[in-house]
């Protein structure tokens, strides 16, 4: 693990982190159980809209219900305190690993 700051994602009760860099890691094993140790969740990307593109995980609830969750998203709603009125999230330089 790097020594990014890491904090947790709200609704999954600390099972995921993302940090300050956009790595999301995950702290389940084997369903809700929780690991010894944290491993990397692989991001991949996925078409929007017309042109665009984006990187996601996917992160599974208590439920066990999984979702496909923007990893840009992730970092405004954790790191910024969640999408001001007015204003839309989007990488400026154009990489989607930017974050």
């Amino acid at each position: 693990m790097s020594a990014d700051s890491w904090r947790p994602i709200r609704g999954y009760g600390a099972m995921y982190e993302i940090s300050d860099m956009g790595d999301v890691r995950s702290w389940r094993w084997r369903g809700a159980r929780r690991a010894s140790s944290p491993h990397l969740l692989q991001p991949f990307v996925r078409k929007q809209g017309r042109k665009g593109r984006a990187l996601f995980v996917k992160l599974t609830d208590a439920d066990g219900k999984s979702i496909d969750a923007k990893v840009l998203s992730l970092m405004v709603d954790t790191w910024m305190g969640g999408k001001r009125p007015g204003q839309v999230p989007y990488h400026k330089s154009g990489d989607l690993k930017d974050n």
